[in-house]
């Protein structure tokens, strides 16, 4: 999980699935990102910036 910033971990997150053959799930949270916190709770809870 990665901030509204995280796009290089999501795509790096996919490369080494695929070369690796693991199956990995990397979303970046927050406005206009794949998941969107409504509450603002990720924010508040997250303990990283916005770029992971």
């Amino acid at each position: 999980m990665t901030g509204v910033g995280g796009d290089a971990w999501v795509t790096a997150a996919e490369e080494v699935g695929a070369e690796s053959g693991v199956e990995i799930t990397a979303v970046a949270i927050g406005p206009g990102c794949v998941v969107t916190d409504l509450l603002f709770e990720w924010q508040s809870r997250r303990e990283i910036d916005d770029d992971g």
